[in-house]
């Protein structure tokens, strides 16, 4: 058994002594007060008080090194067979969906690995307890094992087998930036640029003043001359030290040690939690993920109950190391794309169309259903394509030649990459009309996307918008009123309306969770659960969800419609008094009581509430947004309104008059308000 090194985990610069005592003055207070050691395997130990005796108060180097060696030479005896061939699973994921069924064999070195790790004793340290008892939690199933290779099996049990001290350390740095974190002093293993981007501006100008370079200027050019200095190798006569080393020399003073996590590490971690929380959205780091998982430890939030029964989402360990992949560089393109770093942009939306160009040339199709293609690189790889096309239509003449062959690859392959195909042909056709000038290619491009099967309601009736004005003179831009909702709230409290609430997209929304909680959080369907963090099975945001629930919810919506209004209200008040404090699709602060959500639905009635939910189980995507601005009702009188309230020069929306023409066809007194100036 080779023994394993602190290196595995950390990358460190400085020696052994120095970074014991800079992390002792600088991490002491993390020495736990706790005895208990976590092993690995179980093994004989002293008792607590000479334990006690042995510890020491620092976070030594060595003793992390010597814990991490004892415990690679006790897992020779554990019961994992290291001398046992074994490779990572491969799943047939056609096979697993189309049957609905999941049952297979794992081997002892999975099965051996998921035992070792429920056997981990918890720690006492809080930074340690609640993200290594996620660890614990996703490598305890053995379906995510199957995605590691033993060695990467073996890594992972030793670093759930660390010393609470190591633990600690590798816990606050996977919280911070993946970067240098400054300790002591530095080396040649970081490069110079990194390590001068550490520096405070106060440093960097004392460190010119040394190197006789100008310091008035800002911290990036200030970067640059001292990298000249750094680029000469050369000194100037024999026996004297090289700009080079003079400048790192000066630099070592000035920095002190660093440290980080080994990328290695880092690759095995965000795998983990890519398994721990696959449902990562583009625009949470993860930072924002250890954040929610705080918030579960402490119960500050709190998931519906999930069924248990698991799906695999990925075909193998390559095809999970593809998605990681392909969801850092979205997560890059949705930050760059707020920075507005343009040119970042187009880099990424440049490398995912190379990414793609294999796939588009096998025209090879994962058919599983479209909730859990979404964990396939490609598609993450399309949103990445997606997301460049604005940055490139920025450079007038390449840059738009750029977009529209983006374009047209993703319509031309919308087989096999998933996506908002409505919004391609759209975007395609107004740089036809807008840069190219081209009015006939346009119309052709808008005759042909309406002709697509996968285009919504909400897709075509843009579309049919475009045919009719799109190619008409660019209308003045609105103008915004501050609080125009709270001016027609006041108009309709004015005319016998008491009660009112600005909702938009919350109310069916939550009419919708209140009435169909149980058929949303209670009914398994293949890979539309993934894990425990998720506020909607995933099958709800694609085509499939009314599908596979399809009798549960007709006998429900049946059940419903032989109400009357006051006894649904009852039934969905009590529904949402129930569950709106956990984190679901349910809005918590809709309304101030649940009482006002009782009227409102007593008020809707049933025709109006069941039709409502309809829209939204069969379409959620569409039927989430664009509900009008304001409902307000009187509950003494048992009628309400809902209205959309637009100011000067506003005009509504597709997704608007869609809403609006379906709530007058289910009863619903709908309007629109235009609040004007004197």
């Amino acid at each position: 058994m080779r023994q394993t090194q602190l290196s595995e985990f950390f990358r460190v610069t400085g020696s052994p002594g120095s970074i014991k005592r800079e992390i002792k003055r600088k991490y002491g207070h993390l020495t736990p007060k706790s005895t208990n050691k976590i092993k690995v395997t179980p093994k004989k130990t002293d008792s607590p008080s000479k334990m006690d005796k042995k510890r020491s108060s620092d976070l030594s180097l060595s003793q992390v090194q010597k814990k991490l060696r004892l415990d690679a030479e006790d897992s020779e005896n554990d019961s994992i067979n290291l001398t046992q061939p074994y490779v990572p699973m491969d799943f047939d994921l056609e096979k697993i969906y189309r049957e609905k069924h999941f049952d297979i064999e794992f081997g002892s070195v999975v099965m051996s690995m998921c035992q070792e790790v429920k056997r981990l004793k918890p720690s006492e340290n809080k930074h340690v307890q609640q993200l290594f008892s996620a660890f614990c939690n996703t490598l305890s199933m053995p379906i995510n094992c199957a995605y590691f290779t033993e060695e990467e099996l073996n890594v992972l049990r030793l670093m759930m087998g660390l010393s609470d001290d190591a633990k600690i350390l590798l816990a606050r740095l996977l919280k911070w930036k993946d970067s240098w974190h400054r300790v002591k002093k530095i080396s040649g293993m970081i490069e110079m640029s990194v390590v001068l981007d550490l520096l405070l501006v106060d440093e960097l100008k004392s460190i010119c003043k040394r190197m006789k370079v100008p310091h008035t200027t800002g911290k990036p050019k200030m970067i640059l001359e001292l990298l000249k200095i750094d680029g000469k190798k050369k000194s100037m006569f024999a026996g004297m030290k090289t700009p080079s080393a003079a400048l790192k020399k000066v630099i070592e003073e000035t920095v002190g040690p660093c440290v980080r996590v080994s990328v290695q590490t880092w690759s095995l971690i965000k795998r983990l939690l890519t398994l721990l929380y696959p449902v990562q959205a583009a625009d949470e780091s993860l930072t924002d993920v250890f954040r929610v998982l705080d918030e579960v430890f402490y119960e500050q939030r709190v998931y519906p109950d999930l069924p248990e029964e698991r799906y695999p989402i990925f075909r193998n360990r390559q095809s999970l190391i593809d998605y990681v992949e392909a969801k850092s560089a979205l997560i890059k393109i949705t930050d760059a794309t707020m920075k507005k770093n343009w040119d970042l942009v187009r880099d990424l939306g440049q490398l995912a169309f190379n990414k793609l160009e294999p796939a588009f040339k096998s025209q090879t199709k994962l058919d599983v259903p479209s909730h859990v293609r979404r964990f396939d690189s490609t598609y993450i790889w399309g949103k990445v394509v997606w997301s460049s096309v604005d940055a490139f239509k920025k450079e007038k003449v390449e840059g738009i030649v750029t977009a529209t062959k983006f374009l047209k690859a993703l319509i031309e392959n919308k087989n096999i990459i998933q996506g908002k195909i409505g919004r391609w042909y759209g975007e395609l056709a107004m740089i036809e009309m807008s840069h190219n000038k081209d009015l006939e290619a346009s119309v052709a491009l808008t005759n042909k996307a309406l002709t697509e099967e996968r285009l919504s309601p909400v897709d075509v009736a843009e579309m049919l918008d475009r045919a009719r004005n799109v190619w008409r003179v660019k209308n003045e831009a609105s103008t915004e009123l501050m609080s125009v909702e709270m001016v027609a709230m006041k108009h309709y409290k004015a005319n016998g309306y008491n009660c009112g609430v600005h909702c938009e997209g919350k109310l069916p929304v939550t009419l919708f969770a209140a009435l169909l909680w149980d058929e949303i959080y209670g009914i398994s369907v293949p890979g539309a659960f993934v894990c425990p963090y998720q506020t909607a099975p995933l099958d709800l945001f694609g085509s499939q969800f009314y599908p596979n629930r399809r009798e549960a919810i007709d006998q429900k919506f049946s059940y419903y419609e032989e109400l009357d209004a006051d006894s649904l209200s009852e039934i969905m008040y009590e529904n949402f008094i129930t569950y709106r404090e956990y984190f679901s699709l349910m809005s918590n602060n809709l309304v101030e009581d649940g009482q006002d959500f009782k009227d409102i639905v007593r008020c809707l009635g049933v025709k109006a509430v069941v039709g409502i939910c309809k829209l939204m189980a069969k379409n959620y995507c569409q039927w989430s947004a664009g509900f009008p601005d304001l409902i307000v009702w009187n509950s003494r009188k048992k009628r309400c309104r809902v209205v959309e309230v637009k100011g000067p020069g506003d005009s509504l929306s597709v997704k608007q008059k869609l809403w609006i023409k379906n709530l007058m066809e289910l009863g619903v007194k709908t309007e629109v308000c235009l609040v004007k100036t004197n």
